[in-house]
């Protein structure tokens, strides 16, 4: 009688642990979900520059990238399709993930962003591209402009060496479409 009193006991604490932890998992799931939806759609480039730090130890700009020259498309099962308008190639298919580590209401304050494609695979390891084959962009913030409701995300690569400089990074902002 002892011992089925004390299994009896373990399978209840046991079968309310596992409830709760599968609510929990539920509710993480669902929160994944939300957040994804905040970039899912098409991206437009509005902007993009690079930056390094020169001899001096000063941040100058590199480059400017023309707006609309390329897109970001993320569908809702992990398909990333990337557009590119200026000819030089046809874009590529791959995947997309997202990890939010700060958020505020609707929008994302800080998180990554995660795109594989075959042309990243091919270039493990070089310039802003990790080991793993993918590129990862730090999230910078996610908002609706308040003058024309468009949502606009803004992204930065991680820093990388590249002659001349020591260290180089790309900055981008996209509207949503």
């Amino acid at each position: 009688m002892n011992v089925f009193s004390i299994s009896l006991k373990l399978i209840l604490f046991f079968s309310v642990f596992l409830f709760f932890t599968s609510c929990e998992t539920e509710e993480t799931d669902d929160q994944k979900t939300k957040d994804n939806e905040l970039i899912l759609g098409y991206w437009l480039l509005a902007k993009g520059e690079t930056y390094a730090i020169n001899t001096h130890g000063v941040n100058i700009i590199t480059a400017t990238l023309n707006p609309n020259v390329f897109a970001h498309e993320f569908l809702a099962d992990g398909t990333y399709i990337g557009h590119d308008f200026t000819g030089s190639t046809q874009g590529e298919t791959g995947t997309w993930k997202l990890e939010v580590t700060k958020k505020e209401g609707n929008e994302i304050d800080e998180g990554t962003l995660s795109i594989t494609t075959p042309g990243t695979m091919a270039n493990k390891g070089l310039l802003f591209i990790d080991e793993d084959g993918s590129m990862k962009f730090k999230i910078e913030s996610t908002f609706s402009r308040p003058n024309d409701k468009k949502s606009v995300i803004y992204l930065e690569t991680k820093k990388y060496e590249a002659y001349p400089y020591s260290e180089n990074w790309a900055k981008y902002i996209f509207e949503k479409q």
